[in-house]
């Protein structure tokens, strides 16, 4: 198994956007990679998409079903991915980038950081299976839409912290 990756320019980052290979059912990405004789250190994840299908032979994103992000990680992008069941997430990651589990229809099970101050936009919209989110007490924002069309959700915290919440963050949950 290889990773299709992205140089990111004027860094020495790479933003990972696939697997060519058969993908293992329990996925640890690693902190770096080594590319031309040098280790560089992985910053973004974008496994999801529609457009996905194009980077592994496997189709509709990468079929893992258990993947853990490594500390290095500060973007993730999983979304549209129908094998994706659970997602161990760094505590390094302070921010959800908007639509990051967008239509991840399998996924039961968020680790989410224990630092994360903000959840964007329809983060979890459509990730039917999940039934319980553990939102950690530094959280102050949640973006519209973040849980809309999460049907089997029955429980969820919000934090005393939380300052904004957007809306629709709950609709036909």
């Amino acid at each position: 198994m290889d990773f299709i990756y992205e140089i990111i320019p004027d860094k020495k980052e790479v933003k990972l956007t696939g697997i060519d290979g058969e993908c293992p059912k329990e996925l640890h990405i690693p902190p770096y990679i080594e590319i031309n004789n040098e280790e560089v250190k992985v910053t973004h994840v974008h496994f999801g998409s529609p457009l996905a299908k194009f980077y592994t032979k496997y189709g509709n994103g990468v079929t893992c079903e258990i993947i853990h992000i490594p500390e290095t990680v500060k973007h993730i992008s999983l979304g549209y991915n129908k094998h994706l069941k659970e997602v161990f997430l760094p505590n390094s990651m302070t921010k959800m980038g908007n639509s990051c589990f967008t239509y991840c229809e399998n996924l039961k099970t968020v680790h989410l950081p224990k630092n994360l101050e903000a959840i964007g936009w329809n983060t979890f919209k459509g990730c039917r299976s999940v039934e319980e989110i553990f939102l950690p007490s530094t959280l102050q924002k949640i973006d519209f839409g973040c849980f809309m069309n999460c049907s089997s959700l029955v429980k969820i915290t919000i934090p005393n912290g939380v300052k904004e919440l957007g809306i629709s963050f709950f609709e036909n949950c």
